[in-house]
Parts: C-alpha cells; sequence; structure tokens
C-alpha cells in the first residue's frame, strides 16, 4: 500500500487485539498502525451521518473480536434525490466488504453480497 501521511482524526478506535486503530476524518474510515502507517482503506465506505452533528463513533459498532466493522455508509444519492443509505459490513484488517443492507422505502430489507 503507498504510503500516505497521516491526518489529525476527528475520532479514532484503539483495536488493542491487533496493535492498531481506526481513524476518522470526514465521512473516511482508515486502519493506522504505529508507526503511523496506513494498513487498511475500507472498501466502498463512505459514513454517512443522519445528524447535522458528526458523530464518528455512534454509527459504528466493532464486534468484540475487533475483526469486523458494522457502519452506516452513504452509496450516493438515489434517481429520487434520496440519499442511498446501507448499513455495511467490512472485515477491518482487509477492508473488504461483507454485506450490505439497505432498508427499502416499501418496509423491506434488502440485504447484498458483493461476488467473491
Amino acid at each position: 500500500m503507498p504510503q500516505e501521511r497521516f491526518q489529525t482524526p476527528f475520532a479514532f478506535i484503539f483495536l488493542y487485539e491487533h496493535q492498531c486503530f481506526l481513524s476518522f476524518r470526514d465521512s473516511e474510515v482508515l486502519l493506522w498502525n504505529f508507526r503511523g502507517e496506513k494498513v487498511t482503506t475500507f472498501a466502498d465506505h463512505k459514513l454517512w451521518f443522519p445528524a447535522a452533528v458528526h458523530d464518528h463513533t455512534s454509527i459504528i459498532f466493532i464486534t468484540q473480536t475487533q475483526d469486523v466493522i458494522i457502519s452506516l455508509c452513504n452509496n450516493g444519492l438515489l434517481p429520487n434525490g434520496i440519499h442511498d443509505v446501507k448499513i455495511h459490513v467490512s472485515h477491518i484488517s482487509t477492508g473488504a466488504l461483507h454485506r450490505a443492507a439497505r432498508r427499502g422505502w416499501e418496509r423491506r430489507a434488502e440485504l447484498w453480497a458483493p461476488p467473491l
């Protein structure tokens, strides 16, 4: 992974099991080691904030084993101008997207999995 300069995050979460930390800046999530090197960029992972205040840690969940991040993400705008918001389930060490779930406007849940 190419070198990238570490920028001061708005929030971070220390992952003691992996001796790394997740940084949150704007709508981006990155995994860094303690040498200041970027370890992981998350695929198709742009955080979405339902409130006017950006509270970066209230829209994510990290599993107890610290291997999966579940977060609220914005996938752009739908044709009707409404944000396409999905819950993304991603592997922390690789950044790979496992699943994305969207709450449909028809009151049914939709589940999408990327091809393996």
